[in-house]
């Protein structure tokens, strides 16, 4: 089989993790694979696997991106094309309403619709005129499938496939809270992740808990704000900016508690490879699915109050430290049922299949 995955770049974030998660396992399986991006450049590129091609659309300039991509897929005229960036799936959409090419299209949406639909009619007509005509259309998350599906999404198009590239690893139970409490909480620094607030809740957490620290691991544009929010809260030694970590899973051993305090999310990956490690979670809802997704894992008094939320982090806190051990076994194992690897990597494969 040959396939052609749409990405938008290769700087390590969500999308870019699934889309090298995606090429290197079909490869695996034999798969022919070529991986598109608008710039064949950053660290996710190294992190491909042998026989996976990637191209580059010559960067960021639009029109020449368009006619970048027209011509790759040409090239790739029986390849069925797996998409998770939208511009570049919705380009392909038009290009097979022209007559241009003849591809199947699957769309993986890795955004939220709650917040998708509010960005203006814009957005709202790229979905529903472009997206919606992909051969198969895929959600992370049965929340979004449900928005969807209630906005017109026609169900012989919709699938349900849960964060295809999270891979449930051997969970171990959560070891007893140190006698620092060491919290950590993973992504890019940027406005959208709510490091600022957690932040500031962060304080109320050190007078309860002398000795607790703050970990976030991540680069971005933010840095130097969130850098001077630590200093007007007086947490400079309790709260640790890391960069960029390769190792995740590491990170994520080492620490008691994992925290998600993000304004929006589709369905985010930190939080599913936290449960992965058998950590001990708390989340803000991310304007619906991680809500949902707490729901189903019986973890809903792990979730942080949009409305209070420094006030309500400290509660989940010590409603996610209160509960022991064979409550959070009870949770990994619902999580190790939904987020199934083999299941949901095997039925993404058999839509891709001619």
């Amino acid at each position: 089989m040959k396939v052609v995955i749409l990405t938008p770049e290769m700087r390590i974030g969500g999308t870019c993790r699934d889309a090298i998660e995606w090429a290197n396992r079909l490869v695996g399986k034999g798969d022919e694979v070529t991986l598109v991006a608008l710039a064949a450049e950053g660290e996710g590129v190294r992190r491909l696997r042998p026989g996976v091609r990637c191209e580059g659309l010559g960067g960021g300039r639009a029109i020449a991106a368009t006619f970048s991509l027209l011509r790759t897929l040409r090239r790739h005229r029986s390849a069925v094309i797996l998409a998770n960036a939208g511009t570049l799936a919705g380009l392909a959409i038009i290009f097979r309403s022209l007559g241009l090419i003849e591809n199947r299209i699957v769309f993986v949406d890795p955004f939220n619709p709650a917040d998708t639909f509010r960005r203006g009619w814009k957005t709202a007509a790229i979905y529903r005129y472009l997206l919606w005509r992909a051969d198969a259309f895929v959600h992370l998350s049965g929340f979004a499938e449900r928005a969807h599906l209630a906005l017109g999404l026609k169900r012989e198009k919709s699938y349900l496939i849960p964060n295809i590239s999270s891979a449930v690893r051997q969970v171990v139970p959560p070891a007893p809270v140190s006698p620092r409490l060491r919290v950590l909480a993973v992504g890019r620094l940027d406005a959208m992740k709510g490091f600022d607030r957690l932040i500031r809740a962060f304080r109320r957490i050190c007078e309860q808990r002398p000795g607790a620290i703050l970990r976030i691991v991540g680069e971005g544009y933010d840095r130097s704000r969130l850098e001077q929010i630590v200093c007007e809260t007086g947490l400079g030694r309790s709260v640790e900016f890391a960069g960029h970590s390769d190792d995740v899973a590491g990170e994520l051993r080492n620490a008691d508690l994992f925290v998600l305090s993000s304004l929006y999310e589709g369905m985010p990956n930190t939080l599913v490879e936290a449960l992965d490690q058998g950590r001990r979670v708390v989340a803000t809802s991310c304007r619906g699915p991680v809500r949902s997704l707490m729901g189903q894992l019986g973890a809903s008094a792990m979730i942080i109050s949009e409305d209070a939320f420094e006030v309500d982090f400290v509660r989940a806190l010590d409603a996610a430290l209160a509960l022991d051990s064979a409550g959070w076994a009870e949770i990994h194992a619902r999580h190790r049922e939904i987020f199934d690897d083999v299941r949901n990597f095997r039925e993404l494969r058999l839509l891709l299949s001619p």
